[in-house]
Parts: C-alpha cells; structure tokens; sequence
C-alpha cells in the first residue's frame, strides 16, 4: 500500500551561494561607484574645453570683424585672465591674442605684408593634471 519513499528535494539556496551572490552584487555596486566620480571629472574637463573653444572664438570674431588695416601685427592681448573677479567661473581662464602676416604660397609667417594675416587666440585653463590650452586661427585678407 505504501510504496517507496521519493526523496524529497531542498530547493532552498545553500549558504555558499548566498555569499557568492552577495560578493558578486558587491564588486558590481562598487565598480559603479568607481565610474561616477570618472565620469563627474570627466565632465568638467568637457566642460573647460568648451568654455575655452567659446573664449577663444567670441575674442577671434571681435578681432576678425575689424578692418585688415586697423589689426596691427603683434601681441594684441597680452597673456591676462579673461575675468578680473575672483568669485566668477571664468576666473581661471587666461587668453592671449596675436596677429601675424602670412606668406600667400605657403601659409607660414611672414615678416611683410603680402594681404593676409593670421589671428591666433590662444586660452590657458588649469586641470588637475596641469595647465592645458585651446588655440583658435582664423586668416583675414586685405580686400
């Protein structure tokens, strides 16, 4: 009447697998920990780029829309901060300017004017890994 017995199964989860699950969540929170503060420097160093892109170009425009007589050649702006107040964003940025003649054959400096000149803007900005740089160029033709 009473056949055999089946053995019944523990399907419950053995104190093994729970530590290595619980070790396994833990090298995956920790590795995405790891990621946020990259990404947040990360982010910031975009950040310089882009305002030092937009510093060098509002100041190569400024220059570039004078007439070609008026841009004597030379330092135009000596190397200065952008911003003299200390509380704004833009404080740690220094810019510097220059004109020079080109040579219309191969576009390397000149010492006269054959109708073309170069603007170079150049900003510094500070990283935690030291000073870095963005340089911008345009030409501007005598007409």
């Amino acid at each position: 009447m009473f056949g055999p017995r089946k053995k019944i199964q523990n399907r419950g989860l053995s104190i093994i697998e729970i530590v290595v699950s619980i070790g396994l969540l833990t090298l995956l929170i920790f590795g995405a920990t790891t990621l946020i503060p990259r990404s947040l420097n990360l982010d910031k160093r975009t950040e310089n780029i882009t305002t030092a892109a937009n510093l060098a170009q509002a100041q190569l425009e400024t220059l570039s829309a004078r007439d070609y007589q008026t841009l004597s050649v030379g330092v135009i702006e000596a190397r200065s901060r952008v911003v003299s107040d200390p509380q704004n964003p833009l404080y740690a940025f220094e810019r510097e300017a220059s004109i020079n003649f080109v040579h219309l054959t191969d576009l390397t400096d000149s010492s006269i004017d054959e109708g073309l000149k170069r603007i170079t803007v150049i900003v510094f900005y500070p990283t935690p890994f030291g000073e870095r740089s963005t340089s911008i160029s345009t030409f501007i033709a005598r007409r």
